[in-house]
């Protein structure tokens, strides 16, 4: 036969595992699950590598980053523009206080976020520049600012019909 407990005891472990699981989804609520959902930020990064239009490496308080940017595409380094996208971002860098704001971590291992160059965002700079595609899910601000460079043909646009680099992926698949 069972023994009960006291009244004092019971109510300690049955509340134990409420505050467990509490504790549990503030966790993940506040800081993401592990390190591929956490969001970070670094208040003044140092720019290390560009490696393409819009993939850099990025010394921060946290060590070296390499940082793909959210919501844009820009053309791959080998494409034609990619040369003159990884120039154009180089342009915007070089020299200039950078925030970096990170979001999640792909499957590369790359923090998925943007750079601030004062208070703005250099992935719409390159977009409204005519050097980046804004991707699938972008916001209605990076769409306006793609459809300004391609009626003014700007960069990319300066083509009559550039292809986008997930176009271009597909048909040049990457060989190690």
């Amino acid at each position: 036969m069972r023994r009960a407990r006291p009244p004092e005891t019971a109510l300690v472990f049955r509340a134990r595992p409420r505050f467990a699981g509490l504790l549990l989804w503030g966790a993940v609520f506040v800081g993401g699950w592990g390190p591929a959902g956490a969001a970070e930020s670094c208040r003044n990064a140092e720019l290390v590598r560009v490696h393409d239009g819009d993939t850099v490496s990025l010394r921060c308080d946290t060590g070296l980053v390499k940082l793909r940017f959210a919501d844009i595409d820009a053309p791959e380094y080998r494409q034609p523009g990619g040369r003159q996208a990884r120039e154009a971002l180089v342009a915007l860098l070089d020299g200039c206080r950078l925030v970096v704001e990170t979001r999640a971590t792909d499957r590369y291992g790359r923090r998925i976020g943007d750079i601030l160059v004062g208070d703005e965002k250099v992935s719409l700079r390159l977009v409204s520049q005519g050097w980046a595609w804004c991707g699938p899910r972008s916001a209605r601000t990076c769409r306006s600012r793609q459809d300004a460079a391609r009626d003014a043909r700007r960069g990319l646009w300066q083509d009559a019909a550039p292809v986008p680099p997930w176009r271009w992926r597909e048909q040049h698949p990457y060989r190690p």
